[in-house]
């Protein structure tokens, strides 16, 4: 006896089953691969992922809904790992500023502690007389000894805005 033929969307609703299960299975054993295939590729050819990530976000942007999202998620990831944020700041901001001063130039900055603001020799600070956050280096030619109330009085002030205290009288 011969087994009766079924019509097409009684085929189609079983292969579809059928397939669903194979491709998870299939992603599951091949998950790790794709990936690291994912990854290559996008370390050969970052200036194009990066194009066309631009040009999708042109075409879609993103919701308030999905930002808010986003925005929950970063702040879930900083209270989860706090450290590991403030560290990577820390390393931003190392970067921006560039290579640390020559071992000469912190020596000759150490040898001689007095504020160049208002003459103190009490808590000294190596000061960036350019501050980092407008664009300052950390070159030998930016760096100044400050006592710390005049250093935290500068902040992150332009040099022209910060006016500087007046030197203390010695007794």
């Amino acid at each position: 006896m011969a087994t009766p033929k079924i019509g097409w969307p009684a085929y189609n609703a079983q292969r579809a089953e059928y397939l669903k299960e194979y491709y998870k299975n299939h992603y599951i054993k091949k998950r790790e691969e794709k990936i690291a295939r994912s990854r290559a590729w996008y370390e050969n050819n970052k200036e194009e992922a990066l194009k066309r990530q631009k040009e999708y976000r042109e075409r879609k942007p993103m919701t308030d809904e999905q930002k808010a999202r986003k925005l929950e998620k970063s702040r879930e990831r900083k209270a989860k790992n706090p450290e590991k944020y403030r560290m990577s700041k820390r390393i931003s901001h190392l970067r921006r500023a560039g290579p640390m001063p020559s071992l000469e130039r912190r020596k000759e900055l150490m040898e001689n502690l007095v504020c160049a603001s208002c003459g103190s020799e009490e808590h000294p600070e190596i000061d960036h007389i350019m501050p980092i956050a407008l664009g300052g280096t950390s070159e030998d030619t930016n760096l100044q000894i400050l006592c710390r109330p005049c250093n935290r009085s500068k902040g992150s002030k332009h040099p022209d805005e910060w006016k500087g205290r007046k030197p203390r009288a010695k007794s």
